[in-house]
Parts: structure tokens; sequence; C-alpha cells
């Protein structure tokens, strides 16, 4: 997925953008998972500042959780993601 959602200049708060952005990518994640037939049960997110603005303070923080069972449902993939969003930032 290109960053490029996240990378956009906008007046909400960063987890706000970010948010929408990993949901988005979540999203089109889970459904490859269902065409490939596959399941997964650990997720992982990670988010990096823009590295070419040095002005602004440097964050690039990352992080996982486990679901309790392999799963391919959109729905589990957002719901962990977006806790690990709140969790990190």
């Amino acid at each position: 997925m290109s960053s490029a959602a996240v990378r956009s200049v906008s007046a909400s708060p960063p987890s706000k953008r970010c948010g929408k952005a990993i949901c988005e990518y979540t999203v089109r994640a889970a459904e490859k998972l269902r065409q490939e037939k596959q399941m997964a049960k650990r997720i992982c997110i990670f988010m990096r500042t823009n590295r070419f603005n040095q002005a602004e303070p440097q964050y690039m923080p990352s992080v996982s959780a486990e679901l309790p069972f392999p799963a391919n449902d959109t729905r589990d993939f957002v719901e962990a993601a977006m806790r690990l969003l709140r969790a990190s930032w």
C-alpha cells in the first residue's frame, strides 16, 4: 500500500489519518487472505512520520497482536488493527 494517504496534509489528528489508512490497508489484506483461501492469526501495524521533515519529531511505532484464532474476516482484523493503533499512539 502506498503511504500517500498518511502523508497528506490534513487538519485531522495524526491518529485519525493513520486510522483511515490502516483500516483501508487491513480491508485489502483480509480480501487477499480470502482470495487465497488463507487465514492468519497475527497482525502487525507500523507507522512512520515523514523522515524527510527533520524539523518534526520522528516517530516509528510498530506493534503486533495475536488473534484468539486464525481468521480471514475483515472485521476481526480491523478491530485488532484499531486497538493496536490506539495502543501505539
